[in-house]
């Protein structure tokens, strides 16, 4: 049986090769490499961003199968309940389902919209480090060439 989410689990191997080699070359390289601690560090918070959304994911799914069980019910095993929710049954018949289908419609949409806002920000935010870097570049070159401090 194929592990489920295979092919992120291949694309974040993929990643860890691409980050080795890449420290490999850094560590073999004799010069400055200008900008790169920057670019890198964009790539760091698109991955912290990957890495929430998916912590996000889980913790909804674990707050749904935490959900309690009034005395005297078997809880639904969570494949049962996908099964039918793939169907499209209800599988929770018992009174707990209080939001309506069209409520977690609109709470998926608010939570895509949230999602979109902070990475923009991210965004943003690299895009001013990076020009922030590239305003205070040329005096810090100056102040390192000792002609004023």
């Amino acid at each position: 049986m194929a592990e489920r989410n295979q092919d992120v689990l291949d694309m974040i191997a993929q990643l860890r090769a691409r980050l080795m080699d890449l420290e490999e070359d850094v560590r073999a390289f004799d010069g400055d490499l200008p900008g790169m601690a920057t670019r890198l560090d964009r790539i760091d918070d698109r991955i912290y961003l990957l890495e929430t959304e998916v912590a996000s994911r889980s913790d909804a799914a674990a707050k749904e199968t935490e959900a309690p069980q009034p005395q005297g019910e078997e809880k639904v095993p969570q494949a049962a309940t996908e099964q039918a929710a793939e169907k499209g049954e209800s599988g929770d018949d018992n009174g707990l389902n209080i939001l309506t289908p069209e409520a977690k419609e609109k709470i998926g949409e608010f939570a895509g919209d949230l999602r979109s806002v902070a990475k923009t920000g991210a965004e943003t935010l690299a895009d001013l480090n990076e020009a922030f870097s590239d305003i205070t570049s040329p005096f810090k070159a100056f102040t390192k060439s000792g002609r004023r401090r």
